[in-house]
């Protein structure tokens, strides 16, 4: 149990030096359902909207300032739904520990 526990905190320390990666099309559709644009969101987290076009076609880690840049602009529950964890578990453990037992953290999309 140690080691498993260690490998959770290693997993969370390396997603948290090199950045995260974002899930491209449920991003979009969450800026465009909110009446933004690419180049607002980009502006609003800090890089220029060829910067954010890119990372997101090539599947490019954003840094964790992006990120908590991104979480405030979106709320905490939708950017949970769009960044990229490794496994379900990881995101399922990231969720309980924003939100509690709150039950849709458990969604697998």
């Amino acid at each position: 149990m140690g080691t498993e526990k260690q490998t959770e905190k290693e997993t969370m320390n390396d997603l948290a030096r090199h950045g995260y990666s974002l899930k491209k099309h449920l991003l979009k559709e969450w800026i465009y359902a909110h009446g933004h644009t690419q180049p607002y969101v980009a502006r609003r987290i800090g890089v220029s909207a060829e910067e954010f076009k890119r990372k997101l076609r090539a599947r490019e880690r954003f840094t964790r300032d992006q990120i908590e840049r991104l979480v405030y602009l979106m709320g905490a529950e939708a950017a949970l739904r769009i960044i990229f964890f490794p496994s379900y578990r990881d995101r399922q453990r990231v969720w309980k520990e924003v939100f509690g037992d709150k039950a849709k953290g458990g969604d697998r999309d």
